[in-house]
Order: C-alpha cells, then sequence, then structure tokens
C-alpha cells in the first residue's frame, strides 16, 4: 500500500513537470503572425500610450505583441527593434512601454506593416 501511495505522488510530480517543460517550450516556438494583425497590436499599444492613465498598464497588450517570436523574418526584426525601443527610450512611468519619444518609432512600424500588406 505504502509503495502505491509514494509510485502514484511520483507519478503526479513528473506529470507535473512534463506539463511545466510542454509550456515553457511552446512560448519558444515561432508563432505564425499576419501583418495586419501585427500593426493592430502595435496600433493597441500606441493607443493606450497616446490617452493613458499613467495608473493603468499596458503589460498585457505587450505581452500579446511581443513576448513570443514570430516565424517571418521581416516582422520577427520589427518585433526586435520594438523590444529594444523601452531601452532607447526608457518609460517616463512605471506602466509606460516606453517614453514618448518611442511612440513614433511604434507608429512607423505599424505603417510599414500595413504597406507590407497592401
Amino acid at each position: 500500500m505504502l509503495l502505491w501511495i509514494i509510485g502514484l505522488i511520483v507519478g503526479l510530480v513528473v506529470l507535473v513537470l512534463v506539463i511545466a517543460l510542454i509550456g515553457g517550450l511552446l512560448t519558444f516556438v515561432p508563432i505564425k503572425r499576419t501583418l495586419r494583425a501585427f500593426a493592430d497590436e502595435i496600433d493597441q499599444i500606441v493607443e493606450l500610450a497616446e490617452g493613458r492613465d499613467p495608473t493603468v498598464e499596458c503589460a498585457d497588450e505587450v505581452d500579446i505583441a511581443f513576448n513570443q517570436r514570430i516565424r517571418n523574418s521581416k516582422l520577427e526584426s520589427i518585433r526586435q527593434d520594438c523590444l529594444r525601443l523601452p531601452k532607447e527610450y526608457p518609460p517616463d512611468h512605471n506602466f509606460a512601454f516606453c517614453g514618448p519619444e518611442g511612440i513614433p518609432k511604434l507608429k512607423e512600424y505599424s505603417r510599414q506593416l500595413r504597406e507590407m500588406a497592401s
């Protein structure tokens, strides 16, 4: 009986670890994303930044737009450029993605994506 309980516990631990590993690996798998969808996601961040209440965080929008690699190399390059914006243009408050100087860059990336989609 004791061996059965120990086996069950070990099995559950292994199952949880396997599920956690698979979940972690999925974030490294590049996703397929359309040009327009990526432009829309960038536009959402811009809209939040321009009409923003400085106490509202935009982390969810940033996670959706920038935190997973993209299969298309041009889109991936733009994603990487966007991720550098907070370092180049530090946020002026805790909840911002980047400083106000970085917003025109985001708009330019969105414009480029829409042109590429046309």
